[in-house]
């Protein structure tokens, strides 16, 4: 597996570098390189539930347009994802695989997280059967319930976060760690992104995950 920082946390790549060593950096609207491994904050600046109906899936779909050439584009945007109309959720995606060519991941969040609009694992895992997408898992909120990953089809995962800020015990250190075991076990050779709003409350935690993982 391979390693990325997510940029949110507002260090330089040369700061970040002093401390772990690191494959590549996950772009965000702060930093919008074209040749970054995944797009996080897609939908950055967008203010309306983007499944209301099909006048606000173009206009989201339009606001992908910047990050049109990055590998990964991940559909997290909790809040954005709720209001939802089936009609509208159809039209998102097919429209979406018109439109572009690079790889849309769908990120299930845990409803704390503000979404009602695919929390779980099985919900990712038939939207990314039914639209031919990807799953952008997001270690931090499966640690919530501790999802049991065992369930994905890991061909369908095309991207790792692991979230600082939702590791809240060893217990959740642990579930990662078996979490990133049990991907590589099965072939996942990807990103996992460390996603982090607070880099130094958070990197002794992450160095302890990659050590114990790999």
């Amino acid at each position: 597996m391979k390693y990325t920082v997510s940029l949110i946390c507002n260090l330089s790549e040369h700061e970040i570098n002093k401390y772990i060593n690191t494959d590549a950096f996950e772009v965000t609207p702060i930093h919008r390189a074209a040749n970054e491994c995944s797009a996080q904050s897609s939908l950055y600046g967008v203010n309306y539930p983007i499944f209301r109906n099909k006048y606000t899936v173009d206009l989201a779909l339009s606001q992908l347009e910047w990050c049109k050439n990055i590998p990964n584009v991940v559909l997290g945007s909790p809040a954005l994802r709720n209001d939802n109309n089936p009609q509208a959720v159809d039209y998102f995606f097919r429209r979406y695989k018109k439109l572009y060519s690079n790889t849309l991941a769908i990120e299930p969040l845990h409803p704390s997280y503000g979404t009602t609009f695919c929390n779980t694992l099985d919900e990712a895992q038939a939207l990314a059967k039914k639209y031919d997408i990807k799953i952008n898992l997001d270690l931090g909120s499966c640690a919530i319930e501790h999802e049991d990953i065992s369930k994905l089809d890991v061909s369908y995962i095309n991207h790792v976060h692991v979230s600082g800020a939702h590791l809240s015990s060893k217990i959740d250190i642990k579930y990662c760690v078996e979490c990133l075991r049990h991907l590589k076990a099965h072939g996942y050779d990807k990103y996992v992104s460390l996603e982090t709003l607070d880099f130094y409350r958070d990197i002794d935690d992450y160095l302890t995950i990659i050590r114990e993982s790999t």
